[in-house]
């Protein structure tokens, strides 16, 4: 797909089936998570409905890859609350679920791979998941003090 403006993009793919809704019941906004690179599991969360993905320090979302251009990709939300990813004319190219894509359209579970190291995938945040990883992270910082404590005694 040729390089396309936002608006440009809004006029020529339209009413899009199975676009990410704004905020269905039971999940929250989107988010990227870190599939494979320097940081496996980490979170972004798409709150502002706009952010640039690179290696820059002004990236919303920077990522340690000298593969990564510098602001490599913008992942934003149109005003039909769809999602979209569009390259910045990066050096490797964005691939989304193995395809490359220069503009295009994200529905929950794409995975955007930035370079043969970074692979992300757009997902919905869901509170069930954060409150279980929260309570995982009390646990152990319980069994750590426990152990701490137990080398005091």
């Amino acid at each position: 797909m040729s390089r396309t403006s936002t608006g440009e993009l809004t006029s020529r793919m339209g009413v899009v089936g199975g676009a990410v809704a704004p905020s269905p019941k039971g999940g929250g906004p989107p988010r990227l998570v870190v599939l494979m690179g320097q940081e496996p599991g980490r979170r972004f969360s798409l709150d502002s409905g706009h952010v640039i993905v690179g290696r820059s320090e002004e990236c919303d979302i920077q990522l340690d890859d000298t593969k990564v251009s510098r602001k490599h990709a913008r992942v934003a939300r149109r005003e039909d609350g769809a999602w979209y990813v569009e390259d910045l004319g990066s050096r490797n190219g964005t691939l989304v679920n193995g395809e490359r894509m220069d503009l295009g359209l994200l529905k929950i579970g794409d995975r955007l791979q930035l370079s043969g190291e970074t692979l992300l995938l757009f997902t919905r945040q869901d509170p069930l998941e954060d409150l279980l990883l929260h309570r995982q992270q009390m646990e152990v910082i319980g069994q750590l003090a426990a152990g701490i404590a137990h080398d005091f005694n």
